[in-house]
């Protein structure tokens, strides 16, 4: 595979699991929790649709230390990297970057709030996560994120929105409850955040991928009401499956 894209990051920061060398890589951020099969579709269809699918492109998952937008997570940090490697252990061209968690944890441990060996981080920025890999690839590799479009409706409120589509362009992806590209922009322009050439180039994100059923949220409630393993390998690849029975996730 070669040698691991680096750059100076503090101690027990992962590096960037892409080789040297890769021409283009696709984020793909959120807490997965747990990482279903449509997480891994979406991602690798994003990647396929803006590089094709034998363009060497890479795609990164980047599991969220703890959305700015979002409660606790139902697992561990450690059991969501575990469960989101698994899912990607066969899925050719993609890895999985724990650096928002790695920063946060590195950061919790610094400031001395890390009590019982530093396991707690803060929220993560998605401006960071991009910054720093825009830093570990450097100018000349293409950078894209992956975002649901009822995400891209909101964006504006994220940190630092635009010094993010600055630093890498969005894949957009329709889902419910914003299912058109019309949709889409009513929301953006309502806003009243960004320029009628901004909401153009958002437009031109969108990429049209079929969603897979079966959400995050819609997969714990399945767990929750111990459905079938039929029924719940639809949603999970197997070793996912297997690894949040043996470990007693998401029971209630």
């Amino acid at each position: 595979m070669g040698d691991f894209a680096e750059s100076t990051q503090p101690e027990g920061v992962r590096p960037m699991p892409v080789p040297m060398g890769t021409g283009e890589v696709v984020l793909f951020g959120g807490t997965f929790d747990p990482p279903t099969r449509a997480h891994i579709e979406v991602g690798v269809r994003a990647r396929d649709t803006v590089a094709g699918p034998g363009g060497g492109a890479w795609l990164v998952f980047v599991p969220a230390a703890r959305s700015p937008f979002k409660g606790a997570s139902a697992a561990s940090e450690a059991d969501r990297v575990a469960m989101l490697e698994l899912a990607t252990q066969e899925v050719e061209r993609a890895g999985v970057w724990t650096d928002e968690i790695d920063r946060t944890k590195a950061f919790a441990c610094a400031k001395g709030s890390g009590a019982g060996g530093c396991t707690a981080g803060g929220p993560s920025y998605w401006v960071e996560t991009v910054q720093r890999a825009r830093g570990v690839l450097g100018e000349s590799v293409r950078l894209w994120f992956v975002i649901g479009a009822d995400q891209a409706g909101a964006f504006h409120k994220w940190r630092a929105a635009r010094e993010i589509v600055a630093c890498a362009r969005p894949i957009v992806v329709l889902r419910e409850p914003v299912g058109s590209i019309e949709e889409l922009e009513r929301m953006m322009r309502a806003s009243g955040f960004w320029t009628e050439t901004e909401l153009t180039a958002w437009r031109g994100a969108v990429v049209d991928i079929p969603m897979q059923a079966g959400s995050a949220t819609q997969v714990r409630e399945a767990l929750k009401a111990s459905e079938s393993a039929e029924v719940l390998e639809d949603l999970l690849d197997p070793r996912v499956l297997g690894y949040i029975r043996e470990h007693g996730l998401y029971r209630g």
